[in-house]
């Protein structure tokens, strides 16, 4: 971690990955040997803000600027949150900002490799939605399919809290159900749809087999995140249930989330996102297995409009869980609650379900 503030700076090094911010772009860099710097005291990575006039970067290019650099900032209030850590557990160990333009050093080869070309293609995938999308309005979007939400303003970011629908932003169960169930569905029915194949094999099995490598591809295009895992974890539990016929809900599949999870990277477990992923779990888990038959028979409607108040007072109770599920840590971790957060979700949960499934990649088709 890089100790005291330093330049400006010649910095040159390998770019990591690249962000959209509002005002510019947000890089992450192996760096080259730093003048004033021993060697057993260069920072492994620094993220640099720099502006738009920059040379197009993309992960793996070798990148010229003129930087100052800085420690990463300390807890502002004792017990907050604490970059410190996160960004020392990241392999960052300092940030800054340039004076002018970063530029690409020509001639140089990405050293390759799977994660470099799936970052790449994380970073193509943002480009091509904010060209389409430019603004807030192309942030969303990028944070539901690519993960990356740098360019979401800071107005639209505060709406989403104050309104409870942070949890839309990032890529969790909701997310990784909806696009599991509408791959199960139409794989499954597809395949129905020929008789020969739906007598002669298992198209369920085939249909849940297909739907793991669909979010399989879904987590890392998202960035692997702590919550996304969580989700890639639970469903594709569920999934390969289908597969060796077995199939329940219940804390036990949270376990073994959690254990992955932390398996893969113990320090996560006083983050924020691991706390507020896995509450809200628990708490959904914890009440359906005790209240669920109960809720089904009070929310169970015949007619339609029943089911659509039912539906409504799902969504309602669900919300309701979640929210004392996750209190704890967000009081803990932000000082704020939302209280609009039951009847925002009721509003906003059935529109991305029906409408950002479907439109979803629709920016990314046209980019081509």
């Amino acid at each position: 971690m890089l100790q005291r503030h330093l330049g400006p700076v010649v910095v040159t090094g390998r770019v990591v990955d690249i962000d959209l911010a509002e005002k510019g772009w947000r890089i992450v860099i192996a760096p080259d040997p730093l003048p004033g710097l021993d060697a057993g005291d260069l920072p492994r990575r620094l993220r640099l803000h720099i502006p738009q006039k920059s040379d197009e970067l993309n992960p793996g290019d070798r990148v010229s600027l003129k930087a100052m650099l800085y420690p990463v900032p300390a807890q502002i209030l004792p017990g907050g949150r604490d970059y410190q850590r996160e960004l020392y557990f990241a392999g960052i160990g300092g940030v800054g900002y340039t004076f002018g333009a970063a530029h690409r050093i020509a001639g140089t080869e990405p050293e390759g490799g799977w994660r470099e070309d799936l970052r790449h293609l994380r970073t193509e995938m943002t480009r091509r939605i904010a060209s389409v999308l430019p603004g807030s309005t192309g942030g969303v979007a990028s944070a539901l399919i690519t993960g990356k939400r740098g360019a979401i303003s800071e107005e639209v970011k505060q709406a989403f809290r104050d309104s409870g629908l942070s949890h839309l932003l990032a890529i969790a169960g909701l997310h990784l159900g909806l696009v599991g169930a509408f791959v199960f569905f139409t794989v499954r029915g597809g395949l129905a749809l020929v008789p020969r194949v739906a007598l002669q094999y298992p198209i369920k099995k085939i249909a849940a087999g297909a739907t793991l490598f669909v979010l399989a591809c879904y987590l890392l295009i998202s960035g692997a995140a702590i919550p996304t895992e969580r989700a890639f974890v639970m469903n594709g539990l569920v999934f390969f249930a289908i597969i060796i016929d077995r199939l329940r809900i219940s804390m036990r599949i949270c376990a073994i989330a959690a254990a992955i999870v932390l398996g893969m990277d113990p320090s996560v477990l006083v983050g924020v996102s691991f706390q507020m992923s896995f509450g809200a779990v628990v708490a959904l888990i914890a009440v359906y297995e005790a209240y669920g038959a109960r809720l089904g028979r009070l929310l169970h409607g015949r007619s339609l409009l029943g089911q659509v108040l039912g539906y409504c007072g799902g969504v309602v109770v669900t919300t309701a869980v979640v929210t004392l599920g996750t209190y704890p840590f967000a009081i803990y971790h932000f000082h704020h609650i939302a209280l609009y957060s039951p009847l925002a979700n009721v509003i906003a949960v059935p529109l991305s379900a029906m409408w950002t499934l479907p439109w979803g990649w629709s920016p990314v088709c046209r980019c081509h």
